[in-house]
């Protein structure tokens, strides 16, 4: 994404301003998610200051629609494992666990389904 730089008489890599502020760039789409992929086509579509921003609206409301569907699952999971957390006494045998029980397939007990 970033031309190589230059480099120094002593090795040292040498970057220019522009070069800066679109690794910059990069690194903050990073955080908010943005694969490289994606982080590419913002380039590109951020290539000419003068164009639109709809593309770039576009790309953000698909990256937040993506984080609320990863949101929803976790809570899922999260639901899920306070279910199983509270249905454990957290003593006696193990083939009476019931999250054992529930991620092998079974019933507490040893029974299968």
């Amino acid at each position: 994404m970033l031309p190589p730089a230059e480099r120094s008489a002593s090795g040292y890599r040498k970057y220019r301003q522009s070069d800066l502020e679109k690794l910059q760039f990069i690194f903050r789409s990073k955080e908010l998610g943005f694969t490289l992929a994606e982080i590419g086509e913002l380039l590109s579509l951020t290539a000419d200051r003068r164009g639109d921003m709809h593309g770039v609206k576009r790309k953000a409301e698909r990256r937040l629609e993506q984080v609320e569907h990863k949101i929803a699952q976790l809570q899922r999971v999260k639901r899920g494992l306070e279910k199983l957390i509270d249905a454990c006494p957290g003593r006696g045998e193990l083939k009476g666990c019931p999250i054992v029980a529930t991620l092998s397939g079974a019933r507490a007990g040893g029974q299968e389904k």
